[in-house]
């Protein structure tokens, strides 16, 4: 696929798609714009980038804006940025090993169900609002 996910012409193992996956992630990482200091604050006036990126840690960690400062104290943005990128990929390595590990058919199948329940759901509102409306 051009987005790299799936490719039927390769190996479908975790492996490939997970190594895929994860380097594109710690590009994204590595480049993310920041302030020109090197102090890992949570500051949303000022630091915007780099609270950006201690909102991502702190929520794949389950850890608190303070904690993620205190861990990262002697660090520097670029060493930072490489943790979060690793602690984002290994947060999404399940979902990428239950992708790779469905089929095509199973994967088909369950976008026909999520559209037939999207449908449902949205002839629903549809209903809904065409009544408040008096349609």
């Amino acid at each position: 696929a051009e987005d790299g996910i799936r490719d039927s012409s390769t190996s479908r193992g975790l492996g490939d798609v997970y190594k895929r996956q994860k380097d594109k992630i710690m590009k994204k990482f590595k480049s993310s714009v920041t302030d020109s200091e090197d102090e890992i604050r949570y500051d949303l006036e000022s630091k915007i980038g780099i609270s950006n990126l201690i909102d991502i840690y702190s929520s794949v960690k389950g850890i608190s804006h303070k904690e993620v400062e205190k861990k990262f104290s002697s660090s520097k943005y670029g060493e930072f940025k490489i943790e979060v990128g690793e602690a984002v990929s290994n947060y999404l390595e399940p979902i990428f090993s239950k992708y790779d590990s469905l089929s095509d058919k199973e994967i088909m199948s369950l976008m026909d169900t999520n559209l037939s329940v999207a449908k449902s759901s949205a002839k629903k509102t549809m209903e809904e609002v065409n009544s408040l409306l008096g349609i």
